[in-house]
């Protein structure tokens, strides 16, 4: 598909859409309508970055904003998307850090372990080895393998240097060239140690 089809492609969807939309809404959205709409418009766009060449993985953020949409239909709101600032204390330095690691361990089993190619299994196979007090101490009681994926997630494309880059990458550097074993013992290894940092 040339990129001035796909664009057509766009908003002839975001089109629909919006017309579906405005007709099911003529006295007034409910939630649930508006929740959708959202999705479904999110979920178009992403179509259409799939459908161009070289833009694969970039809607990234794209997919944690569906992914949010969905949890928060379920009763469950991730720890990005709550407000910080409001009487909510940020993550501390070392929570950050090990953040970052624990999103590297997950990078290393998709790029190496053919059983863990899949972004959501290589997210649960580290949220599984992750110590239930420190999945607490990491994302909350309301943690998932989500969390995990977007720890892993935000250094996706990023080309800033800063310390958890330099943190995610350090990790990445020990589980490929210093630690042996197979990938998942490696990533095992490295969970288990990380939790260490926590405790």
């Amino acid at each position: 598909m040339t990129l001035i089809e796909a664009t057509a492609t766009l908003g002839t969807r975001l089109e629909l859409l919006k017309r579906d939309f405005d007709l099911a809404t003529k006295n007034g959205p409910e939630d649930w309508q508006i929740s959708m709409a959202a999705f479904q418009s999110v979920s178009v766009v992403v179509d259409f970055m799939s459908s161009l060449p070289g833009m694969g993985g970039l809607d990234f953020g794209l997919i944690r904003i569906m992914e949010a949409i969905s949890s928060v239909e379920k009763g469950t709101t991730p720890s990005w998307l709550l407000n910080g600032s409001a009487g909510r204390p940020g993550v501390s330095d070392r929570v950050a850090v090990v953040r970052a690691r624990y999103g590297a361990v997950m990078a290393y089993l998709m790029q190496v372990a053919d059983a863990y190619r899949d972004r959501t299994k290589a997210a649960q196979y580290v949220w599984r080895k992750i110590p239930s007090r420190v999945q607490i101490e990491l994302a909350g009681e309301r943690g998932t393998w989500r969390s995990v994926a977007g720890w892993r997630d935000e250094f996706i494309g990023s080309t800033e240097a800063t310390e958890l880059k330099a943190g995610y990458l350090s990790t990445l550097h020990l589980l490929s060239d210093r630690m042996t074993g197979t990938p998942e013992e490696r990533a095992s290894k490295m969970i288990g140690m990380l939790a260490k940092q926590v405790a």
